[in-house]
């Protein structure tokens, strides 16, 4: 009794494979149906691709930009660097391009991040076509 229970186990098992094996059959129905898109799909195929090189761009672009701006503020310079800047001997780059100076005073900056983000991409874009 033992030893029919075991295989009934084994053919629900094959039942099982069965119901996967019809699940497959699905796929098929599906190929079919991308064959009739693809079609559809390689008339739009060159556009697709320079929309997705536009994208890589644009996110290289911005992580270029992102690098540059972090790695010109104040908490990435080292002392040294900091002593120069407030003797005069170097200029920041966010100073000269987003600051007014009057006199000896420190500078004054109304510059908001979008416009040191677009100075940023600026940066990063020409750096990216003229490299």
């Amino acid at each position: 009794s033992e030893v029919g229970g075991e295989a009934q186990v084994l053919r629900m098992f094959r039942l099982l494979r069965l119901f996967r094996m019809m699940k497959l059959l699905r796929l098929a129905r599906m190929n079919r149906i991308l064959q009739r898109f693809q079609d559809d799909l390689f008339n739009y195929a060159t556009t697709i691709t320079i929309c997705k090189y536009i994208l890589v761009l644009l996110y290289l672009g911005h992580f270029f930009g992102c690098f540059f701006y972090y790695f010109s503020t104040d908490e990435w310079r080292t002392q040294k660097e900091n002593d120069d800047i407030a003797a005069g001997r170097y200029d920041v780059w966010q100073n000269s391009e987003f600051c007014s100076v009057v006199g000896d005073e420190m500078p004054s900056c109304n510059s908001t991040l979008a416009n040191k983000y677009i100075a940023s991409m600026y940066w990063a874009f020409t750096t990216m076509t003229t490299v």
